[in-house]
């Protein structure tokens, strides 16, 4: 685990409470969370500190049943639904139909499964979205332990702490001495939006720390890498479709036009804008009408 997003990016710590209450009770787990937030990793960390380590950790992923494998989970004697005292590790379950969770739920309780085995099961989730009626109708049932993971977006300090432990790690395994971002390029990556979270942060800091070498990663390096990243993730972020960010810009425009897309995700909320950016009302005008934040409007 010491790779691993948890490992580098200590979420084991932030999500100790979490953690504590799963290990205290035996109750299934449900967790999720956006793409990209450590959702196999939370389950692995779970494994790992529970009673059930000496046995198997069974990793289903429903994306990748088809309809054979999918008959012998629910209906024969030698499926893990099946076993004693392991972890069974259900991922992806809002890949199934409606129908196909009401066949688990069913096989799940009329087995007591959850009885014989420790059992965790993951959901993907997007921004804003209710959990679905039939994942509640799980949770319900299987009175389930729930763990909501929380994505990057907005939050400065935990990107930047992160791509500083990002940027440690890639030194060590590669052996070279890549610097710090550099002010222009490090606001840059605070800004972005991160909709496969720390996946896609670990993906950037990889290319741009190869791309400085021995020097330091500067605005240009992180444009070219975001803006790739942008072309991959069209489609997976909720910002609308006026809110694709022109990485050609410069530095000032680009604020510009974060400043903007807040506004108009908060509804023209001027204060909730600023608190989100970390700045005053003040700042934030100064910086819409082209001024820097150290200058003082005529």
């Amino acid at each position: 685990m010491g790779g691993s997003i948890f490992g580098i990016a200590n979420l084991k710590a932030y999500y100790s409470t979490e953690l504590n209450h799963a290990l205290n009770h035996r109750n299934p787990v449900l967790i999720f969370g956006e793409v990209g937030v450590g959702k196999n990793h939370l389950a692995e960390m779970i494994y790992l500190n529970s009673q059930f380590t000496k046995n198997p950790f069974v990793f289903i992923d429903f994306t990748l049943l088809n309809k054979q494998t999918w008959n012998f989970l629910i209906g024969h004697n030698e499926s893990p639904l099946c076993d004693n005292s392991n972890t069974l590790f259900l991922k992806n379950i809002d890949a199934l139909d409606v129908s196909q969770i009401t066949q688990l739920l069913a096989a799940l309780m009329e087995g007591e499964v959850a009885k014989r085995n420790r059992i965790l099961i993951s959901c993907s989730s997007r921004r804003d979205r209710a959990i679905l009626p039939s994942i509640a109708k799980v949770i319900d049932q299987l009175s389930c332990l729930t763990i909501n993971m929380q994505p990057l977006r907005g939050k400065y300090e935990t990107i930047e702490s992160s791509i500083n432990l990002f940027l440690s790690d890639f030194r060590s395994k590669q052996g070279c001495r890549a610097g710090d971002p550099e002010p222009e390029a490090m606001a840059l990556l605070l800004h972005y939006s991160w909709p496969q979270n720390y996946n896609q942060l670990i993906r950037v800091i990889n290319k741009v720390a190869t791309l400085a070498g021995n020097g330091p990663i500067t605005k240009d390096m992180v444009s070219e890498a975001l803006t790739t990243e942008m072309l991959y993730t069209q489609g997976e972020t909720d910002l609308g479709a006026n809110t694709f960010l022109d990485l050609t810009k410069s530095l000032e425009e680009i604020d510009r036009d974060i400043i903007r897309i807040l506004l108009e995700q908060n509804h023209g909320n001027q204060s909730q804008t600023a608190k989100s950016l970390g700045i005053s009302r003040t700042t934030m005008w100064r910086m819409l009408k082209g001024h820097s934040p150290e200058q003082k409007s005529n």
